[in-house]
């Protein structure tokens, strides 16, 4: 049983007040937790719950209408009644946190090295130039940041999201903080970067002895890393304890409905489609090619960036086609060609038997109403001056002009129904709806023309798992009454599984392999496959923690190489000149249905 000399944060009785024109919200309604020396707690709950709020008042940074009671003890003192500069004294040195986006918690217009220097500066005196800089490359290289003295003089634009998560951690851990509060520290990252940056924090926790919580939505997450989990809800914390306990016994049926809620990259796949003898295929592309010119500098020539890269695929109607990747793998971008929304440079696209190729502006339009996309953020997607309803209605508008106002308006309240909302919505705004009432207001937008294909993109990537299980079921409902053929591109491996019927996974603008759902996840055939699939933490901390993860040499950090193209063919580079187009890969039918791109063997490209 611990003792409170153990606990290097304390918190007792907590409340958390937010004055508003609405009235008073009761954000954080007298919870109680404590954090042991060297172990890392898990904080989870739904958007709203709280969980944010408590330890942002910990850290002395909730916003000015809030109103805090109660004790967060750290070191003897009540953070709570700690002037400013008293809190600053402890921020950063004694306590620190890493947020969500990196991009916006550091400052764009200082280098990487001067941040650093400055928080040094404000917790460890000024101390000599060359002993500061070292302590900063140090950080840099425990926290696995390659070439870290060129990433000082850098810009935090500069970076890629994995790198720039790598150096807050590392200004984070510069003092050697008692604890390190993490929120939501991989939500935004791909799933072998989440998997570098937990082993990380997980390492230096044993290393440093530092404690660490985990404040996240992502049950995976919790499996992986913690030692005790807290459940919050509605401001309250409704079940506690040890992480196998709550897994595996959860108490509380709040507990439960999350986690039968997460998808498991273990779990059950979609049934095979329902394919007619007639039915011919909704979508062809055929050696798809996108390309971008990236301007050169002073004396050095630009580049061309091969986005997509000769990729070819049907959709047959009634199927899911999940696709898969990494950031800047080209999934967005290859859905844009199929849309006509990005310019291609060769290859070709037909809709339903017919080509776009060629088609004026206005029979483009007309098309498109048999294809539609839902994006990942609605309120992005949606025009905040308008009404839900005439958000809806906008596309009948276009794609049906010959339809009269009484039969829109009758067509957008059926169709509010089919997606689970009531009618009155109509008369809503955007910022009135929560995330999941705006993804599925998303989604009545582009089945209302009845579209053959609906394409989603990262569609449900940015909603709490209970919300995502809702519209996920919501889609499938649509599917199977509609007929609708579906493109579902998203990072999110276990909620493709959940999905799909075939899958096509892509490195830089190419396919290495593509296959039937069940063969793709219990037979995986490409090195690159292999390793995504490996990332994905599972829901199950006995699992989790047996399992072993597969890491590959090399890096595809600068796609215009030869050699990150050729990462998993290493055996043809010789001879092959960085800036030297190499062409993709060929497909390998390995069994029926199954594409694999030609690599080297797995044991060649490991990292040692």
């Amino acid at each position: 049983m611990s003792t409170s000399t153990d606990r290097v944060l304390d918190i007792r009785g907590l409340h958390v007040r937010f004055d508003t024109r609405d009235g008073e919200v009761h954000a954080v309604r007298g919870v109680d937790c404590h954090v042991e020396r060297g172990e890392c707690l898990g904080v989870v709950g739904e958007s709203g719950s709280g969980k944010s709020q408590t330890f942002l008042a910990a850290m002395g940074l909730l916003a000015g209408n809030a109103r805090t009671e109660g004790v967060v003890e750290h070191d003897g003192q009540n953070l709570l009644a700690l002037s400013s500069a008293a809190l600053d004294r402890v921020r950063g040195d004694r306590v620190a946190m890493i947020f969500q986006n990196p991009l916006t918690a550091l400052t764009p217009h200082l280098t990487i090295g001067a941040q650093m220097r400055e928080t040094l500066a404000a917790h460890r005196g000024s101390g000599g130039r060359k002993a500061i800089r070292a302590r900063c490359i140090d950080w840099l290289e425990r926290v696995a940041l390659p070439e870290p003295e060129r990433r000082l003089a850098q810009y935090p634009h500069e970076l890629s999201g994995g790198m720039r998560q790598r150096v807050m951690i590392a200004q984070a851990m510069l003092c050697e903080p008692d604890l390190l509060i993490a929120d939501e520290p991989t939500t935004a990252l791909d799933v072998t970067i989440q998997a570098e940056i937990l082993d990380l924090m997980d390492s230096l926790r044993r290393d440093t002895g530092t404690a660490i919580v985990l404040v996240t939505h992502d049950m995976g997450v919790v499996a992986r890393l913690c030692d005790r989990v807290q459940v919050m809800r509605a401001g309250a914390y409704v079940e506690a304890g040890a992480v196998d306990a709550v897994f595996h016994a959860p108490a509380h049926a709040y507990t439960r409905a999350l986690l039968d809620a997460v998808p498991r990259i273990d779990g059950p796949t979609a049934a095979a489609p329902v394919a007619r003898a007639d039915a011919a295929a909704v979508l062809i592309a055929d050696e798809v090619d996108v390309r971008f010119h990236l301007p050169g500098a002073l004396f050095r020539p630009g580049l061309e960036l091969r986005a997509v890269d000769g990729i070819s695929f049907s959709l047959a109607p009634g199927e899911t086609l999940g696709v898969v990747g990494e950031s800047g793998s080209g999934k967005s971008t290859l859905a844009r060609a199929v849309l006509e929304l990005v310019p291609r440079h060769a290859g070709q696209v037909a809709w339903m038997g017919r080509s776009i190729e060629g088609l004026a502006p206005t029979e483009l339009r007309r098309a498109r109403r048999d294809l539609s996309i839902v994006f990942q953020d609605p309120l992005a997607s949606l025009d905040p001056s308008m009404t839900i309803g005439d958000s809806i209605a906008e596309p009948l508008r276009i794609a049906e002009p010959g339809l009269g106002r009484a039969a829109r308006r009758t067509r957008v309240r059926e169709t509010l129904e089919r997606v689970g909302l009531e009618a009155g919505f109509v008369n809503r705004y955007p910022h009135e709806l929560s995330g999941g009432q705006n993804q599925r207001v998303g989604i009545a937008r582009a089945v209302i023309t009845r579209p053959q294909v609906l394409i989603c993109d990262e569609a449900v990537s940015a909603l709490d798992v209970s919300v995502q299980a809702q519209v996920l079921v919501l889609l499938a409902e649509l599917q199977k009454e509609l007929g609708l053929a579906m493109l579902f591109i998203s990072h999110d491996l276990s909620v493709v599984r959940q999905v799909s019927h075939r899958v096509l996974v892509m490195y830089l603008g190419s396919v290495v392999e593509l296959a039937p759902c069940v063969a793709l996840f219990d037979d995986p055939r490409h090195p690159y496959t292999r390793a995504l699939l490996s990332a994905v933490p599972l829901p199950d901390p006995r699992i989790e923690r047996g399992r072993e993860r597969i890491r590959l040499q090399g890096s595809a950090a600068r796609p215009t190489e030869a050699a990150a193209r050729l990462r998993f063919r290493p055996s043809a580079l010789v001879g092959v000149a960085d800036g030297e187009h190499v062409p993709a890969a060929t497909l390998d039918e390995v069994a029926p249905g199954h594409f694999v791109a030609a690599h080297d063997a797995l044991e060649r490209l490991l990292v040692e």
